[in-house]
């Protein structure tokens, strides 16, 4: 459409609205040419904006005509241009309703009467001829370009993106260098969405003064490019690269060990942070020098062998990055006689079909039972329900070591086990049909999933327990009500725990439409948006978080038909989504660093290395076992982490070493059941679990048995046999004073 046009429009418009004299100067806008009127729409525009008794008297009327305008030299392009946008953007506040910051047919269906004439001036004109994109909708951009205001000045200087490195926990401010030129309303964005009054989603602010974006508490997951631009020509950008680091994390496997002269010593330290940083060991703030007697390694292991008294020391770990400097420390005395060690005692709990059993991980003893028969102390109810049932578990979670909750399905009840008084404490009633449990650290919440059938109808409820980890009396709450009703989901995919110090706000549950992710302030409990993945076709089966880069990967299915349909790959801050991969078609799990891929093939497992801009490609395996579960555990010979793995149909455990892309079975671990998954949508028999960041074993199930393999001689530790139907078994630890 001819900028004229569009401008007559502009006058109808403000006719109606009382910004123009109803009639004056009888001049037929509807069939004036060019040549004979813009001068004198521009005249309007400028009288009816007010800019400035200047702007005004340089504006003359051409005495032969009134059909004849003329604009002095002396006003200015870019005074004239500044004017015409800013009634523009009145006239753009006046019809924008709703405030979406767009104009749909709705709005732009307003019939504006040019004086006298037979014909009707209508502003969705420019909508059918100025829709830019094809979205049946006006954006102010395509709003400006209608109107010839679209384009940059050539007088702007280029505006060189910049990149900052900042420090998460900290603040940041980041200017938009444009606004020093233009003046204007200045517009953010981070993968094309715009930022400007999401401040409590994003956790970035914005200053409609100053046009800054400052975020006040950094996470990795605003690492990123940021775009900045004014609203009024949104083709000049200047582009921001923010990189988060984090300072490194230390700890060191004991704080204090005794040990007899002549024996050998390993002592681990674990760092985290990024870049991953370097480690060193001292002795009494001395550094270490390898020799025959004395090891450090990439793991960061410091192995001392045929200890002797000059040993008595402080060892300290120093972990660097250019992120920052962090150090732990133990202290190691070598005595002449063998001297009792105050360490936490290692165990596993093992729920199956006729109760609880715990054992030790050292010697494989057991350290307490109960049976599915017996009586919950303080109540006149059973452990597995009746005299004659078997137990039935859902799910289980260590709770910081002093309680481990689990969900009993068909008794509408979740347990709570307390670890120093070995006893079941309480009972939590929930839902029907309580199902998978996910544990929050940072917030101490344990969140439920109710099926409230035995069959997954996809249509669950979320609850959730408060200060899970405290001697309390607790009760299982909803989620804030949205329109006086409890939401349905279809799935909830709660974040991991991971070893970074980054919490993550918020989560994703499956609507119950199927094909939309709801987003959760996990502390207020309630829902602050939702992520529409229709246009993708898109059911989600599962979703998995990696703070490194801020991604979220949504493993998909076909909504009618169930069959696998890819991965997509969503930026956390902005809900955006980023890529569809149809290639994918497994289950996708994240290391606990979120520096690994992992997805599950039918019969390959492909690994990817995550890094801030995306994924690259690591490794394939090929393997014909019939992948039942998999789990990560610490590298024994670099910071990073290797992947075990269950076999549904075979008795082995699949390592890959997958720093040096290396693999291998370990055998005679049990048969599995031959099914893979029960009715409750876990590995039935088959699951397996480490123990921790300083361990050394991992824990699989077989039918009626469960086996304990030692990852650093890779071999079976023991197997515990008379144990029905192992559903779970989680590694705990009891401190000292607790036993």
């Amino acid at each position: 459409m001819p900028h004229l046009t569009s401008w007559i429009i502009l006058l109808c418009i403000l006719s109606e609205i009382g910004c123009a004299e109803s009639r004056q100067d009888d001049v037929r806008f509807c069939s004036v040419t060019t040549e004979d009127c813009v001068e004198l729409i521009f005249k309007r525009v400028l009288r009816s904006a007010s800019v400035g008794s200047d702007a005004q008297n340089a504006i003359t009327r051409d005495p032969e005509s009134e059909k004849h305008c003329a604009i002095d030299q002396e006003l200015s392009t870019g005074s004239l241009q500044f004017a015409q946008r800013e009634i523009l953007r009145d006239i753009w506040d006046i019809l924008d309703g709703n405030k979406d910051n767009v104009l749909d047919q709705k709005e732009l269906n307003i019939r504006h009467r040019c004086f006298e004439f037979a014909s009707p001036c209508r502003l969705d004109e420019i909508l059918r001829n100025e829709d830019l994109d094809g979205n049946d909708q006006l954006d102010f951009h395509e709003l400006l370009m209608a109107y010839g205001l679209g384009e940059t000045p050539s007088t702007w200087p280029a505006f060189p993106p910049r990149k900052w490195t900042a420090i998460a926990g900290n603040s940041i401010e980041l200017p938009c260098d444009i606004i020093q030129t233009s003046g204007g309303n200045i517009t953010w964005e981070r993968n094309r969405v715009v930022l400007n009054g999401r401040d409590h989603e994003t956790g970035l602010h914005i200053n409609g003064r100053t046009g800054t974006l400052y975020a006040t508490h950094l996470q990795l997951i605003h690492s990123g490019n940021y775009s900045c631009f004014d609203e009024q020509f949104p083709d000049a950008h200047q582009t921001h690269h923010l990189v988060v680091v984090v300072q490194p994390e230390v700890e060191v496997e004991y704080r204090e060990r005794f040990v007899r002269t002549g024996q050998n010593v390993s002592v681990k330290c674990h760092t985290a942070g990024v870049p991953q940083p370097t480690v060193r060991w001292l002795k009494n703030d001395e550094p270490i020098k390898n020799s025959k007697n004395h090891i450090t390694d990439g793991a960061g292991y410091l192995r001392i062998s045929n200890v002797q008294k000059s040993d008595t020391a402080v060892y300290k770990c120093v972990a660097e990055s250019e992120a920052g400097r962090s150090s732990d420390s133990t202290s190691l005395f070598v005595m002449d006689h063998d001297s009792p060690n105050h360490a936490a005692q290692k165990l596993f709990v093992v729920f199956f079909a006729e109760g609880i059993s715990a054992y030790d991980a050292d010697q494989c003893g057991i350290q307490f039972h109960i049976e599915g028969t017996s009586v919950i102390p303080g109540t006149r109810e059973l452990l597995c329900g009746n005299n004659f049932a078997k137990c039935n578990w859902g799910s289980t979670v260590n709770v910081l070591d002093r309680y481990i909750y689990a969900s009993q399905p068909l008794l509408n009840r979740v347990l709570v086990l307390s670890l120093q008084q070995m006893l079941i404490v309480q009972i939590v009633h929930t839902d029907n049909v309580p199902v998978k449990l996910n544990y929050v650290p940072h917030l101490d919440q344990v969140w439920i999933v109710c099926w409230r059938s035995t069959a997954d109808t996809h249509s669950k409820t979320i609850q959730l327990v408060r200060d899970a980890s405290q001697k309390l009396e607790h009760s299982a709450i909803h989620l804030e009500p949205l329109h006086g009703k409890y939401q349905t989901f279809s799935d909830f995919f709660p974040p991991p725990i991971q070893e970074l110090a980054q919490n993550l706000p918020y989560t994703f549950a499956s609507g119950s439409d199927g094909k939309s992710l709801v987003k959760i302030d996990m502390r207020s409990i309630r829902t602050i948006a939702t992520v529409d993945l229709g246009s993708n076709g898109c059911r989600p089966q599962k979703v998995t978080y990696s703070t490194i880069g801020g991604f979220v990967f949504v493993d998909c299915v076909d909504i009618r038909h169930g069959t696998p349909r890819g991965q997509l790959v969503l930026d956390y801050v902005t809900n955006a989504v980023l890529k569809q991969d149809q290639s994918i078609s497994g289950l996708t799990y994240i290391s606990p660093d979120s520096r690994r891929w992992v997805n599950l093939g039918t019969d390959v497992i492909r690994i990817q290395e995550i890094r801030e801009t995306g994924l690259f490609y690591m490794l394939d395996v090929v393997t014909p076992l019939h992948i039942a579960d998999v789990v990560f555990h610490p590298s024994h010979s670099n910071q990073s982490y290797d992947l075990y793995a269950t076999s549904l149909s075979k008795d082995e455990l699949f390592l890959v070493e997958i720093n040096s892309h290396r693999f291998m079975p370990i055998t005679n671990i049990g048969s599995g059941t031959g099914r893979k998954l029960n009715r409750w949508g876990v590995p039935e028999s088959r699951f397996i679990a480490s123990d921790g960041i300083f361990g050394s074993h991992v824990i699989t199930a077989a039918k009626n048995s469960v086996f304990v393999t030692n990852t650093v001689g890779r071999h079976i530790d023991c197997e515990i046999g008379g144990l029905p139907k192992p559903q779970y078994a989680l590694w705990v630890y009891r401190q000292a004073d607790e036993i």
